[in-house]
């Protein structure tokens, strides 16, 4: 099962409802980061995407307003405790 897609089934499987959440993705990848971001908005889920070039105060603030959290970069601490 691809990455992305398992990803949605932990939520799934955890109880977690998708609809009407506020669902960010750290990572743009093609592989893991855009596909689960499709697959969120698929869900009814609010998707929005951080990246190595937004701003860490930009992507602290988005992930604390967050519902659900997907850590899909391929870069070391983007997303603290």
């Amino acid at each position: 099962m691809p990455i992305k897609n398992a990803c949605l089934e932990l939520l799934s499987r955890s109880g977690v409802s998708i609809k009407g959440k506020r669902a960010v993705v750290v990572g743009r990848s093609n592989i893991v980061g855009l596909p689960a971001s499709l697959l969120l908005l698929k869900a009814d889920a609010t998707v929005t995407i951080v990246h190595s070039q937004t701003s860490q105060s930009e992507t602290e603030r988005i992930i604390r307003e967050a519902d659900i959290v997907i850590a899909a970069a391929g870069q070391a601490k983007m997303v603290a405790s």
